[in-house]
């Protein structure tokens, strides 16, 4: 009857939250780690940047 069919609807409203979650939850531990890998990739830009500036130092020494 009436009851068992609001029943069924918050049952389905509830069903429909707790994907709606997990998806968010997904969602932001995925940017979670797109967030870490540009903060990877920033390091390792600095990391060659010095790697080329001692480069570019050694080969001043050799030239002289």
């Amino acid at each position: 009857g009436e009851l068992g069919a609001a029943q069924q609807r918050v049952q389905e409203a509830q069903e429909a939250a707790e994907q709606q979650r997990t998806r968010a939850a997904m969602a932001f531990s995925a940017a979670g780690a797109a967030q870490r890998a540009l903060a990877e990739v920033e390091e390792l830009k600095e990391q060659l940047a010095a790697a080329k500036q001692q480069e570019s130092r050694l080969q001043a020494l050799l030239a002289h």
